[in-house]
């Protein structure tokens, strides 16, 4: 019957007995303590068990948002190396067409320098044929002066250097 206690049906007769006799009553009362530790330690033990449930579950989602920060971290410093890598890759394109552009320029100062010696060597060319043209006509207006003069035209060719014809012809 005292383990019946608690139940509202037979409280109210424990209650009566426990007026009547006192170790009942002590009884009774060190039942209702227990009883109400009891019930105590099970809330506290609900509260606690939920409070560790919920606990787990904070913890659970730190660590599911700190690997997602390290997720988007890693993803992004993927994503960067992919623009530095695609930076370095134009840039190496660029020097590439820098090079090519700067071997194009080489090759078009080569030949302005060609062009450049072969018009020097044309102007020496033909500074050589006027000093020859000259030379031939200070020659035939010496031989020509030569012609005037006494001088025979044997002694007029072994001066001159000119041919038989060349002194005839100025004759």
């Amino acid at each position: 019957m005292i383990l019946k206690a608690n139940d509202p049906e037979y409280y109210n007769l424990i209650k009566e007995i426990a007026k009547k006799r006192e170790g009942i009553k002590v009884a009774q009362e060190v039942l209702t303590t227990i009883s109400q530790d009891e019930h105590e330690r099970a809330r506290y033990r609900s509260r606690r068990i939920w409070e560790q449930d919920r606990e787990c579950e904070r913890v659970l989602r730190e660590r599911e948002n700190a690997l997602r920060e390290q997720e988007m971290q890693e993803m992004a410093l993927r994503e960067q190396k992919i623009t530095f890598n695609e930076q370095e890759m134009a840039l190496r394109e660029q020097k590439i067409t820098f090079n090519e552009q700067e071997m194009a320029l080489r090759e078009q100062d080569i030949a302005l320098k060609e062009q450049d010696i072969a018009l020097k060597k044309q102007e020496i060319a033909l500074r050589e044929q006027e000093v020859a043209l000259k030379e031939q006509e200070k020659i035939m207006s010496i031989t020509k002066n030569l012609l005037t003069t006494s001088m025979s035209i044997d002694e007029i060719i072994t001066a001159t250097g000119l041919t038989r014809e060349e002194v005839e012809k100025l004759h």
